[in-house]
């Protein structure tokens, strides 16, 4: 297992992962869908039930179900971080999740070493040198 597969990995895993922001368009999308179609149907029946003609039923039907179409919230949420990850991979910054991605829309100030990396964030000592003829305190 080489350093790139494992990088690969990674990205294809934050690809296929769910934000908040994607379930809860999901779950919208749950309910928001039966909804409309029943609506659809409701005005396919309203009007043929008074007296319409079955083509102009049809076209308010079809008016319904385009104008109320889910496509854009159900699609532009996952579509939009598999973009933000995979843009990420090209330009060398690994997103671990897309959950990862959507929390840095708080970030303000991000601080990288001088090689442009985020490790662990967490400093560590490695050693200490004092001055001549002074020890350490």
């Amino acid at each position: 297992d080489t350093q790139l597969a494992r990088m690969a990995k990674l990205v294809e895993d934050a690809q296929n992962g769910k934000a908040a922001a994607q379930r809860l368009a999901d779950r919208i999308s749950a309910v928001f869908v039966p909804v409309v179609i029943a609506l659809a149907l409701a005005t396919l029946g309203f009007w043929i039930g008074n007296g319409a003609g079955p083509t102009a039923a049809f076209t308010a039907a079809v008016a319904v179900l385009i104008i109320a179409c889910p496509c854009a919230l159900g699609l532009a949420t996952p579509t939009a971080l598999m973009v933000g990850t995979g843009r990420g991979a090209q330009l060398g910054i690994l997103i671990k999740g897309p959950e990862v991605l959507e929390s840095t829309r708080r970030a303000d100030t991000i601080v990288l070493d001088k090689t442009g990396t985020v490790t662990t964030g967490r400093m560590t000592l490695l050693a200490v040198h004092t001055a001549a003829g002074r020890g350490p305190r």
